[in-house]
């Protein structure tokens, strides 16, 4: 069941980091085509880009976090056994429950601050742009706490 979940969450991710990069992609096109070829730019364009590449930044954290891509310097972790690797594995993904509780917290109340302002370009909630980092702090939360259960799951075995 862990490695069924895993797969659904990493490919749920994927999926809706490459809707993002289109989105971003067919607007920056968009935008060009209006502002040299009709002289009519859109001026909300770049707020949506920026709110979309809010979403990609927190959304690749998580999936870089669940599935252990990220960049990480191992010069010295590499010098401990297996079991000393996974122990301290396991620490810092405790650590990054207990930093993604935090920022959720933080970033509540946040939210409820900007509620009420409006952005610059969109007659929308000022809020609504900020909205990834609560999610992406519940993410990486639980992105962590399945590797906390897929180590716990292959503790006997020596690669993951």
């Amino acid at each position: 069941m862990e490695k069924h979940l895993r797969y659904f969450f990493s490919k749920t991710l994927i999926f809706i980091l490459g809707l993002c990069v289109i989105s971003m992609t067919g607007l920056a096109v968009l935008q060009v085509v209006l502002r040299y070829i009709f002289n009519s730019p859109l001026i909300w364009i770049e707020e949506l880009s920026v709110m979309l590449m809010l979403w990609i930044t927190w959304l690749g954290t998580i999936l870089l976090w669940l599935t252990q891509s990220h960049i990480q310097v191992d010069m010295l972790t590499k010098q401990f056994s297996i079991s000393i690797q996974k122990t301290l594995a396991s620490i810092i993904d405790v650590l990054v429950i207990v930093a993604g509780g935090t920022l959720l917290f933080v970033s509540i109340g946040t939210l409820s601050t900007l509620t009420g302002l409006e952005l610059d370009t969109m007659t929308i909630d000022l809020s609504v742009k900020y909205y990834p980092v609560p999610v992406g702090a519940v993410g990486l939360g639980l992105a962590a706490l399945l590797n906390l259960w897929h180590r716990h799951l292959n503790k006997d075995t020596e690669n993951d």
